[in-house]
């Protein structure tokens, strides 16, 4: 079956096959199709504003409808609501292109007018995707906590699984402080004021905490905490009147008189460096004198056979050769004594370090005063005692 047409070139009606009026149809819809604009041409479609709309990796959170009467948006009055609605629709939109940092400014915005708990799980989308989980911790707080009301059931059960996220990925650290009036620092921010205990949420790594009180020995604790994971730090202080302060040993010079040994070994390296300097310089005279420097085939200095030399030649010969070996000797003694003085002297300041005075309890210093192991040898005929603290 086929359609009827007349030739252009001879007027006459011809027969289209139903196959060539196939391929036209396909022609053309492939034509139209490519004349439809691609999304690029224009701008993505805002995102929902009802109730109901789910987010997903490209589509925020919208505000619920909401009363007066609800706690989210009691004292709001409508230009703050209008003004953050504004803002939070120009944050929809640049969170719709994934341009997190901008959509973030704007959504801070918006909470300067209303403190709106979907505004703040937006925040927490963008922080995610950031990577900047402890800040989204303290905005899924905020997000979640007037329940499920200002979010609705799904909204929400995606609130537990962001909060299952941040768990795993944040720390938690308990301080507990028994001591009345006793200031607690963590990280160089107040936590608290004893007596009492209270846990934060912090970054994994090496963290800070510090207990302080007048007239008591301040107390200093550095956890590393790990993702996922409660570290308990308790807190003691020790009064000052109730500590005395020791050193490892008595003869405080004798640290220093360490270290000054070994600058004094160090030091008489000096001497032997120059001499072999001078040895080595004195030696390369001698034997550029005995080089001979007519074989330019080899392209550098030979010394004649020994058996060609004459008796002063040789003699002068060997002397070079000498001179070349107490150079090398002098030089490596010279190196050698350096590195045993600075090996003294770093020894010397390991133990300046250690003898620093050491804070201890008397009742503790007083136990092990009275801890004296006593050794009775009848034959030899003396008292050993030995003391330990």
């Amino acid at each position: 079956m086929g359609c009827l047409n007349k030739d252009s070139r001879t007027g006459r009606p011809r027969v289209i096959m139903p196959y060539t009026v196939v391929c036209q149809l396909l022609i053309l819809a492939r034509g139209v199709a490519v004349a439809q604009p691609t999304p690029l041409d224009g701008p993505k479609q805002t995102p929902s504003a009802s109730p109901t709309s789910w987010p997903t990796a490209n589509q925020p959170a919208s505000l619920p409808a909401t009363t007066d009467s609800q706690p989210w948006a009691k004292g709001v009055s409508a230009r703050q609501k209008e003004r953050a609605l504004s803002l939070y629709r120009q944050g929809n939109q640049l969170f719709v292109y994934e341009k997190y940092v901008e959509a973030l400014k704007k959504y801070d915005q918006s909470l300067t007018y209303w403190n709106h708990p979907a505004i703040h799980y937006n925040m927490v989308e963008c922080l995610v995707n950031l990577g900047r989980y402890l800040e989204a911790h303290r905005h899924l707080q905020a997000a979640s906590r007037y329940g499920v009301a200002p979010l609705g059931q799904r909204l929400y059960r995606r609130v537990r699984s962001h909060r299952a996220l941040l768990a795993r990925n944040l720390a938690r650290i308990r301080v507990i402080c028994r001591e009345g009036a006793a200031t607690i620092v963590l990280d160089g921010k107040p936590l608290l004021v004893g007596p009492g205990e209270t846990t934060r949420t912090v970054e994994p790594g090496v963290h800070s905490v510090v207990a302080t009180k007048p007239g008591f020995i301040p107390m200093v604790r550095q956890p590393t905490l790990k993702p996922g994971t409660l570290k308990t730090v308790t807190l003691s202080l020790i009064p000052r009147d109730k500590v005395v302060y020791r050193r490892r040993w008595n003869t405080t010079w004798m640290p220093w008189a360490v270290v000054g040994g070994g600058l004094g070994v160090a030091a008489l390296s000096l001497p032997l460096y120059l001499l072999a300097r001078n040895d080595l310089d004195t030696h390369k005279e001698r034997f550029d004198a005995l080089c001979v420097k007519s074989d330019k085939k080899e392209g550098g200095c030979l010394i004649s056979q020994p058996s060609n030399m004459s008796t002063e030649e040789l003699r002068t010969w060997r002397d070079v050769q000498s001179l070349e070996r107490r150079a090398k000797r002098e030089y490596y003694a010279s190196i050698a004594l350096l590195s045993a003085g600075a090996a003294i002297a770093a020894a010397g300041i390991v133990l300046i370090i250690l003898n620093q005075p050491r804070a201890v309890e008397q009742h503790r210093l007083q136990a092990a005063l009275a801890r004296v192991p006593i050794r009775i040898v009848p034959d030899l005929g003396y008292l050993s005692m030995l003391l330990r603290f």
